[in-house]
């Protein structure tokens, strides 16, 4: 019997012979080190839930060594394994046996497939569903709305409400979770489609309309495809055409080349990661109303794809290194060249004053010359094949600067 086998065991023993509620209340619960815990439990047995807890997560993480399962989720099934005790009897029951069968039981629920549906405003498709990767689809919205016909629902009508525009689609998004969804899962398929709405806002024009995802009403669905309930956090009024709402335009139909970007869902290599990492903060900066915060995002998404370990005798400092590939990757004219990395040393100066403190008006032009070569850098490194065969951007930049060194550039 392993330590946790035993600990568990100890626990549950605990719990039965002094008739402890385990199911989480107010009346039982209290926050205690910044989560909550038993009120009824002694200070060693708190501390023992927690070390059974703590080898229970470590044993349920996914292949980014990232949580699957939650604390919560955790002590539903504890308490389950309780019930069971308590049911059979602690002098009946085989306590080896239940111990394993739990462990067994959150290992399987924790690979779950869980699509989550998540709407998005502000962007058609030109079909009722469109497949972007194995984990994400996109559908229309009322594609999404004839197929919900629980209308007892308290939700629904916020839900019908919204789907009901013509300027919506709704992404369903696959990720690994515990049981039918869970925070963490959940959290999950936001990050892949807030990505995924980055992306789309870094293919069109900056001054353009943008998409938005509406974080706040999501839809969980186990399988069979099948809709069983929407979880609704706030109302979506916000987000639904009304006459005289200014965030609302006519919408736009999804690029046709986004196809060619899919890869930043599931990066293979440094240079497809750093890519990602630019394409959320220029995404993050194009929604931006604060110019200064904008600035300051479109910048880090600069660095994301341009920064490397500078090379001391040709470019003595970051921003040297980075004005510097930005320009030789950007601009093929010499002139054209000289000009963008003397622009970028005078932005790095801008994004100095504004990070320290120091008054700055930062123009809207600032900040779209900034968007803009981000933009041109990220479509430089993931489609052009002189470029796509460096698996890291480090080797870019030092076979740039053997060829500066040899007078080939």
């Amino acid at each position: 019997m392993s330590k946790v086998d035993q600990n568990i065991e100890k626990f549950v023993k605990y719990i039965v012979e002094n008739n402890i509620i385990l199911s989480p209340s107010p009346k039982y619960f209290e926050k205690k080190s910044g989560r909550y815990v038993n009120k009824q439990l002694t200070e060693e047995y708190q501390n023992l839930e927690n070390k059974i807890f703590d080898v229970l997560l470590e044993n349920n993480k996914d292949a980014n060594k990232e949580n699957l399962i939650t604390k919560r989720d955790l002590e539903v099934e504890l308490a389950l394994l309780v019930k069971d005790v308590k049911v059979i009897g602690l002098k009946n029951i085989d306590m080896n046996a239940k111990i394993r069968k739990l462990k067994k039981n959150i290992k399987s629920k924790c690979q779950n497939t869980i699509t989550y549906f998540l709407p998005v405003f502000n962007l058609n498709i030109t079909t009722s569903e469109e497949k972007l990767t194995s984990e994400i689809n996109i559908y229309s919205s009322k594609d999404v709305l004839t197929q919900i016909n629980d209308k007892d629902n308290k939700d629904y009508n916020q839900i019908k409400k919204y789907l009901n525009q013509p300027d919506s689609v709704v992404l369903g998004i696959k990720v690994k979770g515990y049981g039918d969804g869970n925070k963490i899962s959940l959290n999950k398929a936001i990050a892949l489609g807030q990505l995924f709405v980055s992306l789309v806002n870094s293919l069109v024009d900056i001054d353009g309309l943008k998409c938005v995802l509406v974080r706040d009403i999501s839809y969980a669905e186990e399988k069979y495809s099948t809709f069983s309930g929407w979880q609704a956090v706030k109302e979506v009024n916000s987000f639904v055409s009304i006459e005289g709402n200014p965030n609302v335009s006519n919408p736009f139909l999804m690029p046709n080349n986004i196809k060619k970007f899919t890869f930043i869902f599931d990066p293979r290599n440094n240079r497809e990661l750093q890519i990602r990492n630019a394409i959320r903060w220029l995404g993050e900066s194009l929604v931006d109303d604060n110019i200064n915060n904008a600035y300051i995002k479109a910048m880090i998404a600069l660095e994301s794809v341009a920064e490397v370990k500078p090379d001391l005798l040709l470019s003595p400092s970051i921003t040297n290194q980075i004005s510097v590939m930005t320009a030789l990757l950007t601009e093929e004219n010499v002139e054209k060249r000289v000009f963008v990395r003397e622009q970028l040393k005078n932005a790095y100066e801008n994004r100095s004053k504004l990070v320290h403190g120091i008054e700055k008006n930062i123009s809207y032009s600032d900040y779209v010359f900034v968007a803009n070569i981000v933009k041109k850098m990220i479509q430089e490194l993931s489609l052009n094949s002189k470029y796509t065969q460096y698996s890291k951007i480090k080797e870019l930049w030092e076979h740039l600067t053997n060829r500066m060194l040899s007078a080939d550039l």
